[in-house]
């Protein structure tokens, strides 16, 4: 697993390959109370959600330490997601600083489809806490 303090600007992670599963989707529906039709009813994923489901990926890759904050994001739509298909993920890191003893990890990601057409694009900032932000990985 890569310590997030030797990362450069630029790293690519290895592409991460989701599955979407209705039942997921319904459990991240009811974690943040989202009564949509759209998503409860007619099978598709919040964007938010696939947000949520390509930063768990960047995550479980480089081992983040508690109390990392997902602290912004930005993020374009394609198309609607159905709650049951294969996205990939692609994470590029586009900043990593330490600021106040706070580490900032700022990445663009895409989702593609199966016939690798993009569905959702975005730029996410997370805050790892610690001893002059040197902390994560192993």
């Amino acid at each position: 697993m890569p310590n997030i303090a030797e990362l450069t600007v630029g790293h690519e992670f290895p592409p991460a390959r989701h599955t979407l599963r209705p039942q997921d989707v319904a459990l991240y529906l009811e974690a943040v109370g989202d009564e949509n039709a759209l998503y409860r009813d007619d099978g598709y994923v919040p964007p938010t959600a696939l947000v949520a489901y390509a930063l768990g990926e960047l995550f479980r890759i480089i081992d983040l330490p508690a109390g990392a904050i997902h602290s912004a994001q930005e993020l374009s739509l394609s198309r609607p997601v159905a709650s049951s298909e294969e996205v990939v993920f692609r994470i590029r890191l586009t900043r990593n600083a330490v600021m106040r003893g706070m580490r900032f990890l700022s990445v663009e990601f895409t989702g593609e489809d199966a016939e690798s057409r993009q569905v959702i694009g975005g730029r996410s900032v997370v805050v790892v806490p610690g001893d002059d932000g040197e902390t994560g990985g192993r």
